[in-house]
């Protein structure tokens, strides 16, 4: 994401007053068209008020710099038109300084530092940490009027079961769990297939069902019916890098599939009413125009139609091409055995770490792998273990999961950089196997795998984690806190001595669940609540600290003698390119 203005760092205060400009690139992105000058933003993303400003009001914000322009999805749009993209960014920059800005796009989609000439800095956005997950499972259950018990069910699950750990830590498919779990009251399937299989149950099928939504002059489609349509118009999108289309292309292709379906004589019209009213899949973002709820049910539907019209060769083609990942991973999953086994020998043949990567994660998705051809991938997937550099081992840790770590060498023989890139790589695979792996390095001397280690506990259950590494840890290393209950595992290791305090905190806590003797370095990254630092006496051993904020010398007056204190004034918007 490219944020001018670094809204991360300074919270929300340099919104206010300001207006937003939402605009998806998948949306203003047309065919043979231009990318679209100010004053066309309203109109070129649907707005139902376009049109109805003052002639040349979009500039006159955007020049008195208090214009947001989140410009979403730069990895949507085609390879070919990014670089035009880029050039209208650089354009809208210069022209319009002051305002704030943020760009979203894949990693993989564009190389990094892609805006840096234009000042933008990067950000990696992070998967929903184990704390997060909790957060919104148990807030959803009580937002749906579920018993806390059905909640707390599922976040055992989700624990123990690596395929569920990944998914939960993106926002819609947590959310998807949540719904399913409790529809399949505790029972949830345990690979990704299965649980899109569910889900499109629960929407295509159930939904209309359940609610009682009969409309006696509507057309109610079979399950399998719209299961077939909506496969079409997947894989049309994917096919043509397009994420979203044109009314009378959907109605195109429905209308070629009707001769094969027994509907009755309805219409394209008909169908296309039906699909949008009823699937909960399909939807019109703009009058005209279509797109699936979520890319995820696009790449699964997709892959069911790539795989019955045996288009093996077109999808091990675009194994390059980060937008068809999740496609050919769940066109595995589709295959009979045969046909998955050979995209596995297809894609370690490319000679590529791309395709390796991608073989070895289709080991998970396939239900039935030859035993030479899992020696295959192993093998070629052992020689990319350890990873050469950080960037890689997220990607060996992404797509090589659980098989990554009994490959992984250590501690024993490593150079410090190896193994903090082995580290490194374990942390990012995050299960419960993950953590025990960690568990080895716990007493490596290497300070780049300290560091790492104790900087991730939140990516693991917090308790173990605290249990099983950070009591093993040297107390030089900062560990960071952002609830109460990271305060409380502290605590109960006896205390820490150099803590980092993300985010808003209460005094009361702080002097609460802190022990006050092991105390010696603390950094507060939000503005203190109460005026002076008296308060921060109830720290004797305190020596350094860190404060968010303007400096003031009056309050630093009150720290106890020989405390030194820092401080991070508030700084000037600046651009910043935020990956995720």
């Amino acid at each position: 994401m490219t944020a001018a203005s670094r809204v991360y760092d300074h919270g929300l205060t340099h919104l206010i007053g300001r207006v937003p400009f939402v605009l998806p690139m998948r949306r203003i992105v047309r065919p043979g068209a231009e990318l679209p000058v100010p004053g066309d933003f309203l109109r070129a993303v649907g707005c139902p008020v376009a049109g109805e400003q003052p002639p040349g009001w979009v500039e006159r914000v955007l020049r008195a710099r208090r214009g947001v322009l989140l410009v979403d999805g730069i990895d949507e749009i085609a390879g070919e038109r990014r670089a035009a993209a880029r050039r209208w960014l650089r354009e809208l920059v210069r022209a319009f300084p002051g305002n704030l800005w943020l760009v979203t796009s894949r990693p993989s989609a564009v190389p990094e530092d892609w805006l840096a000439a234009e000042g933008f800095g990067e950000r990696v956005l992070a998967r929903m940490s184990q704390d997060g997950v909790a957060t919104f499972v148990r807030r959803w259950h009580r937002a749906a009027g579920a018993e806390a018990a059905v909640g707390e069910a599922l976040l055992r699950s989700v624990r123990t079961t690596a395929e569920l750990t990944g998914l939960a830590t993106n926002p819609l498919m947590c959310g998807m769990l949540c719904a399913l779990h409790r529809d399949r009251r505790g029972f949830l399937p345990q690979d990704r297939k299965s649980l899109y299989e569910a889900a499109l149950t629960m929407l295509l099928e159930r939904r209309d069902r359940e609610r009682e939504l009969h409309d006696p002059d509507g057309l109610r489609l079979p399950y399998a019916v719209q299961v077939q349509l909506l496969q079409k118009l997947a894989w049309w999108l994917i096919r043509n890098s397009r994420l979203e289309m044109d009314r009378a292309e959907a109605l195109q292709l429905i209308g070629g599939a009707l001769p094969a379906l027994d509907l009755g004589g309805a219409g394209e019209e008909d169908v296309m009413r039906a699909l949008l009213l009823r699937s909960g899949l399909l939807r019109e973002p703009a009058d005209g125009r279509l797109d699936f709820l979520h890319r995820t049910f696009q790449d699964y539907l997709g892959a069911r139609l790539a795989v019955q019209d045996l288009d093996f060769g077109l999808l091990i083609d675009h194994a390059g091409d980060d937008a068809w990942e999740d496609v050919i991973l769940l066109s595995v999953a589709h295959a009979r055995p045969r046909e998955a086994e050979h995209m596995l020998r297809r894609l370690t043949g490319e000679g590529t770490p791309r395709g390796t990567l991608l073989a070895a994660a289709g080991l998970r998705y396939a239900a039935e792998v030859e035993p030479g051809v899992r020696l295959l991938v192993e093998e070629r997937l052992a020689a990319l273990v350890p990873p050469s550099t950080f960037e890689l081992a997220g990607d060996v840790a992404r797509r090589g999961g659980d098989l990554v770590l009994g490959l992984l060498p250590g501690p024993e023989g490593l150079d410090d950089l190896t193994a903090a890139i082995v580290v490194g790589t374990a942390v990012e695979v995050g299960t419960e196997a993950a953590l025990h792996f960690l568990t080895r390095f716990r007493g490596h001397p290497g300070r780049d795998v300290q560091v790492i280690l104790a900087d991730s506990w939140h990516r693991f259950d917090r308790e173990r984690y605290a249990r099983e590494i950070l009591a093993h840890l040297p107390e030089q290393w900062p560990v960071q806190v952002s609830t109460l209950d990271d305060l409380r595992s502290l605590r109960a290791l006896g205390g820490w001595e150099r803590i980092v305090v993300r985010g808003a905190y209460r005094i009361e806590d702080l002097t609460t669940l802190i022990v006050p003797e092991r105390l010696r370095y603390l950094a507060l990254e939000a503005p203190h609540p109460v005026e002076g630092l008296a308060w921060l006496s109830a720290f004797p051993a305190l020596d350094t600290l860190h404060m968010a904020g303007e400096a003031d010398p009056a309050a630093a007056r009150e720290l106890p003698a020989g405390t030194e204190i820092t401080w991070e004034s508030d700084r000037q918007p600046s651009p910043a390119h935020h990956r995720g």
